[in-house]
């Protein structure tokens, strides 16, 4: 199956790139003339259009490879895929006589059989006079900042699709039987695919010449921006993981993932690629962030940090927000453990204990560091002694938005602790209430993450997994009406 993060993107190449190819592929007839040994420039766009339509029709039956669970398969169409771009770049840049012969004219008569291979020579059937013809291997099509990745990626590429044993354990199961449904493979198929093909996409279609409406260049715009940042995200996660890009050895894996990083920088169409240095900043770490990212990725006990902090009154400026609720009392009933910086520290302890579980680790303990900063400004104590924070869900996202600007650039992260404060408190209301199935659906529908908005209840309050139960048989329940949805 396809992730959904993934789905969206191959559904909106296949459907602009299909729409694209229908009105605009036209064969200019120029073929045939260069048979004759006349080039021409026109057949500029016929190559294009050949490789492209080609490309996108392996982009297909790539994706239905990934839903079937068929990743290997999958790996093989992307090599296709990858190898058509090169062609395609490679004839657009290095158009002569010399690249129309060699590329188009004698691959063709040999599929026709007027000229053949003798040996390593390649001949005239019916004269015998030797022709001179460079086969042209795919890595000497390699241009631009495409050769810093090539040749680690082509060479696993072409490993999975021969019939090499070293890729053996792909078609094995947990007990070293062979089988069909490994899994192995599935978080590189996915993203390969998606980064072979918005390189043709944008060498194809992004091109200056093509003349697209302003809705479709718009369209055709915001696409290849939009997945040029998913995968620029994406890479730039596979290097802050341990073992970097999956299928690679580490130190290969982080090279090959910046060498692909800066390969998604390179224009190659209409689109300006200035927008990519803002991706850049947001995957460069502030000071602060390198103090403290650790602490909460890392720590047994992430409190003993923020501790240490307030007792040498290092939180001023640095966590101002935080420093606010030291001594902001609770109401008691509900918060026997006392000031509000008290209950937020036995949160991100606990948070620790799950961040193993949740699909972002470190916005996670972010979110639960910053999930009650709302109440220094909403806290009141009424006539009768009661203490309250009414609103202090969403009076805080100002507050939280001035911490984590002076704390990280990573603007996903940002969203994603500024969308799911707002609802903390939803999850623990509906398990008490036993809420109706409309109301925990209309939450997992709101926040970026469902599940870990459970997780995050459960550190708030201090709820095992058990006592959860009620939340994560509706996630479960949600879960499924969506793929059903989806299928």
């Amino acid at each position: 199956m396809i992730e959904d993060r993934y789905r969206e993107y191959y559904d909106r190449l296949i459907a602009q790139s299909n729409a694209f190819i229908e009105k605009y592929c036209r064969a200019t007839g120029s073929f045939q003339r260069l048979l004759s040994g006349k080039p021409d420039p026109h057949f500029l766009n016929d190559y294009r259009f050949y490789t492209f339509t080609k490309s996108t029709k392996s982009l297909m039956g790539l994706r239905a490879l990934l839903e079937m669970g068929n990743y290997e398969d999958a790996i093989i169409l992307s090599r296709s895929i990858l190898e058509c771009y090169l062609s395609a770049r490679y004839f657009d840049e290095k158009f002569d006589a010399e690249t129309v012969r060699d590329m188009v004219v004698i691959p063709t008569l040999m599929a026709e059989g007027a000229i053949v291979y003798q040996g390593d020579r390649v001949v005239d059937r019916v004269t015998g006079e030797t022709i001179e013809h460079d086969k042209r291997e795919p890595y000497e099509l390699i241009l631009g900042k495409d050769r810093g990745y090539f040749f680690r990626l082509y060479s696993v590429m072409c490993q999975i699709a021969h019939c090499n044993i070293s890729e053996a354990d792909a078609f094995l199961d947990e007990h070293g039987d062979f089988t069909v449904s490994s899994e192995k493979n599935a978080e590189l198929a996915q993203f390969l695919g998606l980064f072979v093909f918005l390189k043709n996409f944008e060498s194809v279609v992004l091109l200056e010449s093509m003349k697209l409406t302003p809705l479709e260049e718009e369209a055709a715009v915001t696409l290849c921006k939009d997945l040029t940042a998913f995968l620029y995200q994406g890479l730039a996660d596979f290097c802050k993981r341990e073992n970097g890009l999956p299928e690679f050895e580490e130190k290969d894996a982080k090279k090959l993932a910046r060498d692909m990083m800066s390969s998604l920088k390179e224009q190659l169409g209409r689109v300006e690629k200035d927008f990519v240095a803002d991706l850049e900043r947001q995957n460069t770490e502030t000071a602060l962030e390198k103090d403290v990212k650790p602490v909460l990725l890392t720590a047994e006990k992430p409190s003993e940090y923020f501790e240490d902090l307030k007792a040498r009154n290092k939180l001023v400026n640095r966590f101002e927000e935080l420093r606010k609720l030291i001594g902001l009392e609770q109401d008691p009933r509900w918060h026997p453990e006392g000031d509000v910086w008290t209950h937020t520290m036995q949160v991100i302890d606990r948070a620790a204990k799950l961040r193993d579980k949740v699909s972002d680790p470190y916005a996670f303990m972010l979110t639960a560091l910053c999930h009650d900063i709302g109440k220094a400004k909403t806290t009141t104590k009424e006539e009768d002694g009661r203490i309250r924070s009414i609103g202090h869900e969403t009076a805080g996202l100002h507050g939280i938005s001035v911490l984590l600007n002076r704390l990280t650039n990573d603007e996903r992260v940002k969203r994603y602790v500024l969308s799911m404060v707002p609802w903390h408190m939803k999850p623990n209301i509906y398990l008490h209430d036993r809420s109706k199935e409309s109301s925990t659906d209309r939450l997992f529908d709101s926040v970026p993450a469902p599940e870990d908005i459970i997780y995050l209840s459960m550190a708030d309050k201090g709820l095992s997994e058990e006592e959860a139960k009620f939340l994560f048989d509706r996630y479960d329940s949600w879960k499924q009406r969506k793929e059903t949805e989806t299928c």
